[in-house]
């Protein structure tokens, strides 16, 4: 049991490191709570011996004497009508010291809410992208909504256990004053159906636990159906999904009901225990003790207190099993994605930097696992403005190369210089500022096509419709009936595949880069659409340094050079006439591709 406190302390402890010492004045409200309640409750005694006036048998209960002193004291008479005036006046007194205890908890918890969320957020935005790659998004999506929800409820119910802690406590003194045998029979009571009900708290949280993973789970395979709906639904495969997720459900289902009806029993169980408490505490007061019906009646009310009070806590300490649990994954998370973020430096602070002159790859590796090896000893240069292409087969490590030089990669071996500057030293976030990135996979927001383009940043009318003539989808945004205000759809799923691509490529011009980085940027789009893109790669040649990742050899032409990438490493670099003439493998690729070297 005492290890169990022990713990409650120490999850007290982390909420108070999250949102501040405020939560201590919770509990000095409650204990002034908990004693003018106990005060509106003994002052009862002057009106119980009034209407009974039994004052002779029995010399009077010392706190009822304290109280005739106490209004003596203040001149006030012992009447029934006027000390009946002044326990109202002390109830309004404790209902606004509730109400203001209730507001603060109110208060915190929504703080609460704000930094765990935005502690996720910003370890979500400082997070390696290796690490990402190993997560689901229904991992992070469950964290960020479901398992923050639970912590800030295990908070509430953490304050209510602690306040009824509070409150046991000084209707266990009054009671003492009162009635030691009293005190003595409620603490016993207490101490019992807190024991016995201990294990089904303990075997709530291991119930939580397992509900908190089943939930990540469903959340991660909800997300993939809703983003490949239409292809599981045209493929026929929904129903395969659907069965996993509904064993999931299943599960899930299982866990709820053993937890719910856990704290069923929990909550209704309070109510038996009490009225069994409450008449042998009678029967005892009036048969053994022989007590006054003041005495007793004052003692059942705070017995009634105190006991509801330890029951309270033992409900409450369920609840926090329960939901401490999303507590408990966050701090975890947290504490985990502080061990995989990007170390960040200065050297790129200053909002004035420009890339000048050349970027450097010096024996560079990188390798995902012991068997699972991206990148070998690679050693090239991209000078500023020029153009670059990677081609090779799939699974070559293309794209290993493209995350090492935006630097969600760091070579594990060898260095990347920007400038002569090793990125070790150089800030990512800065550098990727400079960097235009058109993936193959098109992140579209579900917002307006003028959103899309500028991405949330200030406006400008004249870039966003430059930048649409661009990528060549002025026209088609032009012919739609609300043009640049157009909502486009989750994943701008009102647009076509094309489409969606130009769309994507507008924004990353909106954006002006000075590096125009291109990784399989038109495998969406039709012949003419495609043409017209490459007109725009063509007019930006010399102008910003594009780098592209391309299986469609007519699109890398004419630029600079072409390097050859397979198995990790570089097999062939130079121009597209060099290479034609002197790789056998690029050769074969052109071949392939039915492309006339002579073109």
């Amino acid at each position: 049991m005492i290890r169990v406190f022990f713990r409650f302390f120490q999850y007290l402890k982390s909420f108070r490191e999250i949102i501040g010492a405020k939560v201590y004045l919770v509990f000095i409200l409650s204990s002034l709570i908990g004693f003018v309640d106990s005060v509106g409750i003994v002052m009862f005694f002057p009106v119980l011996e009034g209407i009974d006036n039994i004052q002779k048998d029995i010399p009077d209960n010392y706190i009822l004497h304290q109280i005739k002193s106490l209004l003596a004291f203040l001149n006030i008479s012992e009447s029934v009508a006027t000390v009946l005036i002044l326990i109202i006046f002390i109830f309004i007194f404790k209902f606004l010291l509730s109400f203001l205890s209730a507001w603060m908890v109110a208060d915190l918890r929504a703080k609460l809410l704000m930094q765990l969320k935005s502690k996720l957020l910003t370890a979500f935005s400082k997070m390696q992208y290796l690490y990402y790659s190993e997560k689901s998004s229904g991992y992070f999506v469950n964290l960020f909504n479901e398992q923050v929800t639970s912590a800030s409820g295990a908070f509430v119910n953490l304050i209510q256990l602690f306040t009824q802690l509070v409150y046991a406590t000084i209707y266990v003194i009054f009671a003492f004053i009162v009635s030691w045998q009293l005190a003595i029979a409620a603490l016993f009571i207490g101490v019992i159906v807190f024991i016995l009900m201990l294990r089904l708290n303990i075997f709530a949280q291991k119930l939580s636990k397992k509900s908190a993973y089943e939930s990540g789970f469903i959340a991660k395979n909800i997300i993939q159906v809703i983003q490949g709906y239409k292809y599981f639904l045209a493929s026929g495969n929904l129903n395969k999904f659907n069965m996993v997720i509904r064993n999931s459900i299943d599960r899930l289902s299982n866990w709820h009901y053993k937890i719910l009806t856990t704290g069923g029993f929990v909550s209704t169980i309070r109510e038996p225990i009490a009225v069994i408490s409450i008449a042998s505490i009678i029967y005892i007061h009036i048969a053994f003790l022989g007590y006054k019906i003041s005495v007793v009646l004052i003692s059942i009310i705070l017995f009634y207190r105190t006991l509801n009070s330890i029951l309270a806590i033992q409900l409450r300490s369920h609840l926090v099993m329960e939901s401490i649990v999303g507590l408990e994954l966050i701090i975890e998370e947290l504490e985990t994605l502080s061990l995989n973020e990007y170390e960040e430096t200065k050297n790129l602070e200053d909002s004035n930097f420009f890339f000048k002159s050349e970027i450097e790859l010096r024996d560079v590796s990188f390798f995902y696992s012991s068997n699972n090896i991206g990148v070998s000893n690679l050693n090239f240069r991209i000078p500023k403005n020029s153009s670059l292409a990677i081609v090779g087969p799939s699974g070559s490590g293309k794209s290993t190369i493209i995350d090492l030089l935006t630097l969600i990669l760091e070579p594990k071996k060898g260095n990347i210089y920007i400038d002569g500057v090793c990125t070790n030293e150089i800030n990512g976030n800065k550098w990727r500022e400079k960097i235009g990135f058109v993936s193959q996979d098109c992140v579209i927001v579900d917002d307006t096509i003028a959103n899309n383009i500028a991405l949330f940043s200030k406006k400008e009318n004249k870039r966003i419709m430059d930048a649409a003539v661009k990528a060549n989808i002025f026209s088609f945004i032009n012919s739609l009936p609300d043009k640049f205000e157009t909502k486009v759809g989750e994943r701008g799923v009102k647009l076509s595949g094309g489409q969606r691509q130009r769309l994507f490529i507008s924004r990353e011009l909106y954006k002006e880069p000075e590096i125009l980085i291109l990784d399989e940027a038109t495998s969406s789009l039709d012949s003419e659409s495609e043409k017209n893109i490459q007109s725009t790669i063509d007019a930006l040649l010399g102008k910003v340094t594009v780098i592209i990742v391309a299986h469609r050899l007519s699109t890398i032409k004419d630029v600079d050079n072409i390097i050859y990438i397979d198995n990790g490493e570089i097999i062939d670099i130079g121009n597209f006439n060099y290479l034609s003439k002197n790789s056998k493998k690029f050769k074969r690729l052109i071949k392939d591709q039915f492309i006339n070297n002579e073109d």
